[in-house]
């Protein structure tokens, strides 16, 4: 087993990116070797391997000639992830993983902070994707009675480097698809959707992306999927230029019970809006041109797919 070295990092990988201490955490060694390391915590998460595959595949050394780089925590054992952190130093995340390119094998979405060294690799897990793309279908639908759905451009996945040399992939990414001379070419909504990792760290997410000085963004939305229960808790953030930091605009929860979907705190009328400027990083121009909204109905809608998807087997 290896060591963290605590002249190095004074807290845990796990505490420093705000994950749950039963994230596994590897030393990274090469780009195969990750890409190995990643289809096996795949492997594991969605229970694609039986309990004497998985027994076979270690005795036949796929995972022991990983031991020498795993660092483990007592908390980890006997719990699965959705993440994975690699300690990786910067010019080895410069070399295989920058400017390779859409066609990588690797199907994890990763985030780098070369301060730290640390690489985190989240998973795909059918629940986030369906509510990227739920959430997505959502926004077209509203940018219709507007006219505006050509008028913008998905980022999908896309990953973005900031000037301080992080790196970052979200679940999804808008903006317009003619932005306004000078503005930078980044969307300018972000979502991040999440589960297992804690609210702090999707907080922390989207503190990045509206960061003027790392992701750019005019506003990040982060929907927070509850792992146990149907619970969904989405929240808008932007930045604050007076201030000099992220400020929440909305939080909207949404549970469902005996059948009925409700919000919590309890509104006349649940809904969700992105400013028009905001998104389009210019003022409106005319009456037509005016918020995004999310209307009561679509957001129900909205969990209704996703919680679908999450409890499909029950």
């Amino acid at each position: 087993m290896v060591e963290l070295d605590g002249s190095v990092m004074q807290h845990s990988p796990q505490d420093m990116e705000e994950l749950p201490p039963s994230v596994k955490v590897y030393h990274y060694k090469d780009i195969d070797d990750f890409y190995r390391v990643v289809s096996l915590e795949i492997d594991l998460l969605y229970g694609f391997l039986r309990a004497e595959r998985t027994t076979s595949a270690l005795a036949s050394g796929s995972c022991e000639r990983r031991q020498d780089y795993v660092i483990t925590l007592p908390q980890t054992q006997g719990t699965q992830s959705d993440h994975v952190i690699f300690i990786i130093e910067p010019s080895a995340f410069a070399r295989d993983f920058l400017n390779v390119g859409d066609h990588s094998p690797c199907h994890a979405k990763i985030s780098y902070n070369p301060a730290t060294n640390i690489l985190v690799a989240k998973m795909p897990e059918a629940t986030h994707e369906q509510a990227a793309v739920a959430f997505n279908d959502m926004l077209m639908r509203a940018l219709q009675p507007l006219g505006l759905e050509r008028e913008i451009r998905s980022w999908g996945a896309a990953k973005l480097t900031a000037a301080d040399g992080t790196s970052k992939e979200a679940n999804a990414g808008w903006g317009p698809r003619r932005p306004p001379r000078g503005a930078p070419k980044r969307p300018s909504v972000v979502l991040e959707v999440g589960s297992s990792e804690t609210s702090a760290k999707l907080r922390r997410d989207a503190h990045y992306w509206v960061d003027p000085a790392r992701g750019k963004a005019d506003m990040a939305i982060g929907v927070k999927v509850c792992a146990k229960k149907p619970q969904i808790t989405i929240d808008l953030w932007e930045w604050n230029s007076q201030r000099s930091r992220p400020i929440q605009r909305a939080h909207l929860t949404m549970m469902k019970s005996h059948g009925n979907v409700h919000f919590d705190p309890d509104q006349p009328t649940p809904q969700l809006s992105i400013p028009f400027n905001l998104f389009f990083r210019r003022p409106a121009e005319n009456k037509k041109e005016r918020d995004i909204v999310f209307l009561t109905q679509e957001l129900v809608e909205f969990a209704t797919l996703v919680w679908e998807m999450q409890f499909e087997n029950e």
